[in-house]
């Protein structure tokens, strides 16, 4: 026998995530298995899913509030059948401020699953995650402005093994993910996704001075950072050089997948 039931959760409400998808859990859906029978005796599984809103309605006006769908009996939200409570992660609770860095770090699990999967790099799931998180009325906390007016992205490389892979890491303002396959290898992975990403922020908020200070606790990566932050540490018109920054502000905020080779 089943038995549901559902728990609504009261303000301010947590935005979770999960490979990916995020969403306002709303409430709990409870679902109870017994699983009792004569031989084995008293037994019952108990699974709890969140259930969620992709709509904050306390940050849209009354007369353009959309009809939100029913579900599980007329339950208002979405259940993820598929996933449980303590699977999910949780991003920030609605009202709170994010940090950029806290975004990023989402950014690079998910950048390093598509990896694992044999996916390119794009911007594609950042720019989707700050539409929503837009939309639902999130202050996100940029990084900050220097004394030369610089917006500054800081990353702190370190080295990842998983299944006998290698991969290098960057946590910070920038969630970066690529191969670990040597030094110079490494190097060009890395200046591809900062050049997607600058280029991302670059026309998103239409900056016209930035930087990116790499640094790193682990000693391998010591030369890497130096090379790094003589490429991207001097400022946009030393990253900018030979480009055409007019041309730049024109392209996508949706970078079209780069390959991995």
């Amino acid at each position: 026998m089943i038995q549901t039931s559902y728990v609504p959760l009261e303000h301010p409400y947590r935005i979770i995530e999960y490979h990916g998808t995020m969403g306002i859990q709303i409430g709990t859906l409870i679902v109870t298995v017994d699983k009792s029978d004569r031989k084995k005796g008293y037994a019952i599984e108990t699974h709890s899913h969140p259930v969620v809103s992709y709509v904050n309605l306390d940050h849209i006006p009354k007369e353009h509030t959309s009809p939100v769908y029913f579900f599980y009996d007329e339950m208002e939200g979405v259940a993820w059948d598929n996933v449980e409570v303590k699977q999910v992660r949780t991003v920030m609770r609605i009202g709170d401020p994010l940090e950029l860095s806290s975004l990023m770090d989402i950014c690079r699990e998910w950048k390093l699953e598509e990896l694992r999967e044999g996916f390119g790099f794009s911007t594609m799931w950042l720019s989707d995650a700050m539409g929503k998180l837009t939309d639902w009325g999130v202050d996100l906390v940029m990084p900050p402005i220097n004394s030369n007016n610089e917006m500054v992205f800081e990353v702190v490389l370190y080295d990842y093994l998983d299944d006998a892979k290698a991969y290098c890491l960057g946590r910070g303002d920038l969630g970066l993910a690529v191969p670990s396959a040597g030094l110079e290898a490494t190097y060009h992975f890395i200046v591809r996704q900062v050049d997607v990403y600058l280029t991302f922020f670059i026309n998103l908020f239409k900056l016209t001075a930035i930087k990116v200070i790499f640094s790193t606790e682990d000693k391998m990566y010591a030369g890497l950072t130096e090379r790094l932050n003589e490429k991207f540490c001097k400022g946009l018109g030393y990253y900018l050089e030979g480009r055409d920054y007019d041309a730049l502000m024109a392209t996508e905020a949706e970078p079209e997948f780069e390959e991995v080779r």
